[in-house]
This record gives C-alpha cells, structure tokens and sequence, in this order.
C-alpha cells in the first residue's frame, strides 16, 4: 500500500475549497496523483528526502485534475492532461531509466 504524502486538508487548501461536497473527488485524485508520479518515476516509495519534491508534485497534478475534470481542448482537438513541465522538473531526477 503506498504510503499517503498528501492529506486531504493540504490538497483542500491547495485547490482552496472550503466546503466538503468534493472530499471524495479530491481523495481519488490524491491517489491517483501519488500513484501516477510513482508509476512514472518507476519506483514503489518517496525517496528519502525527496518528500518535499513529490509533495509538491502531488499537489500539482491534484490540482489539474480537480480543475481539469476532461480532456483539454487544445487547437480544436481534444488531448487528455499530461504532466506539467513543473511537475516533470521535480520528479524528473527520480526516474529510473530502463537500458
């Protein structure tokens, strides 16, 4: 089980919604994000000390996904939301690369 690096309160006040209708989006959209980055950099946990960086990437991709709920139209075309240059530029160091 992947241990929680967001709480809902900090993604809440993140997207700065003060009201309770969205905690269950916003839980499945903390997950999602934490398992995604994961999948992404192709490991199974947070480097120690790297807490902050996958925090804050978290929280980034919480936030597209909460304010972009579909595909994004882009030049008349639909595409669906990839991760952001920020969001590469902080867990990017952490990938690990296949030979």
């Amino acid at each position: 089980m992947i241990v929680p690096i967001v709480s809902l309160q900090q993604a809440k006040d993140h997207l700065c919604v003060d009201f309770d209708d969205d905690d269950d989006l916003i839980a499945l959209y903390i997950a999602a994000a934490e398992t995604g980055l994961l999948q992404y950099c192709r490991i199974d946990a947070v480097p120690s000390g790297a807490e902050a960086v996958f925090q804050a990437a978290a929280l980034l991709v919480v936030g597209d996904l909460y304010g972009y709920r579909e595909t994004v139209q882009t030049g008349g075309t639909s595409t669906p939301i990839a991760l952001t240059p920020n969001v590469l530029w902080l867990v990017g160091p952490h990938r690990m690369l296949r030979v």
